[in-house]
């Protein structure tokens, strides 16, 4: 989840999230050989809503320390409003 050195990702949101493309970007960011490895640390949350993932965003930044953030959420935020 956390290698030493590694370029950090962490991906934040729903289902949509959740054992989705995370997987997939790691492997495709690392077999490009740029001389950087990434580490893509999947934090998507099944059943969620905007609301409660910036509500987890300060202890999921420290806890992971990433690097880069990427969001994508808002799926399940219909009819809050």
């Amino acid at each position: 989840m956390k290698q030493k050195g590694a370029y950090r990702i962490l991906c934040l949101g729903e289902s949509t999230t959740a054992n989705q493309y995370p997987a997939f970007l790691e492997k495709v960011l690392n077999q490009r050989n740029i001389g950087i490895k990434f580490s893509v640390i999947d934090k998507g949350a099944s059943a969620t809503d905007t609301a409660h993932i910036l509500g987890m965003l300060e202890p999921n930044l420290d806890a992971y320390q990433p690097d880069m953030v990427i969001t994508m959420m808002g799926i399940n935020d219909w009819g809050m409003h």
